[in-house]
């Protein structure tokens, strides 16, 4: 007889016994997959009550730009930084982060401030438009946003501008200081790690970013900067960002009417 329900069927030589073959066949292997499968069922147990199944993801530099509007863009590390919201200053400052979590409160001049928080466990460093990195305390870091004025805020998790007089500091020089509309200007960022992807950004009347190119060996890289129709007469802030040293430079552009 063949095969039955996934059961083994055996027969004997005069047909009879099959039966009784199988349901022994079918006990034997109950009583030798019980214990795997209850040692597998408490292992889950364990491990879903205990939290040993868990996620931290890594943390990159985090890119954060305040326009001169005063409004807040996630440029790099977006997946470990979650928008809280705007709240008064002294509510924002108030606010105490959750565990695993560092709250960063950027404050403007019209008295509000906005809430990030950033996932992570480990000391990070603040940086504010390229200047030496400081130590975050108490998991959390009060930034004054300048009125009228872009800024760029940088965190990682090691000093993002080195005290190293064999390290050059990061600079973005600009082949214009200005250009009429539909111009262009050549950006040439350097001082930073050799191979690592580069960041543009601009922050003005208008805001966004410009892909990453990578450094060459001395740690530069330029591309040409186009300004388009979209994008009205105004001052701009130009914004390179190092997506693997956290390190950050940037230039001052003005467009005028053509």
């Amino acid at each position: 007889m063949p095969l039955a329900h996934a059961g083994l069927w055996l027969r004997n030589d005069n047909g009879e016994g099959a039966v009784k073959e199988q349901t022994t066949w079918r006990r034997w292997i109950f009583r030798r997959s019980l214990p795997l499968c209850t040692l597998l069922g408490l292992l889950f147990t364990v491990s879903c009550s205990t939290g040993l199944i868990s996620y931290e993801p890594p943390l990159v530099p985090i890119a954060l730009t305040v326009d001169t509007r005063g409004h807040v863009s996630i440029e790099t590390g977006a997946s470990i930084t979650t928008p809280i919201g705007r709240f008064s200053a002294r509510v924002a400052k108030e606010l105490n982060p959750e565990d695993g979590y560092t709250n960063v409160v950027i404050e403007h001049a019209n008295g509000e401030a906005d809430v990030f928080q950033i996932h992570s466990t480990e000391t990070l460093y603040i940086s504010i438009d390229g200047q030496a990195s400081v130590v975050i305390t108490d998991r959390k870091a009060i930034i004054t946003a300048r009125s009228g004025t872009a800024t760029t805020i940088t965190i990682a998790t090691d000093p993002i501008i080195e005290h190293d007089a064999q390290v050059s500091a990061p600079e973005l020089k600009l082949s214009e200081s200005s250009t009429a509309a539909h111009g262009s200007v050549t950006a040439t960022a350097a001082g930073f790690a050799a191979g690592e992807k580069v960041r543009f950004s601009w922050n003005g009347p208008t805001s966004g970013t410009i892909g990453g190119y990578p450094a060459n060996s001395q740690g530069t890289v330029s591309v040409d900067l186009h300004a388009d129709e979209e994008d009205p007469p105004g001052d701009y802030v130009i914004t390179a960002t190092g997506l693997t040293s956290g390190r950050v430079a940037s230039a001052r552009l003005q467009i005028v009417k053509s």
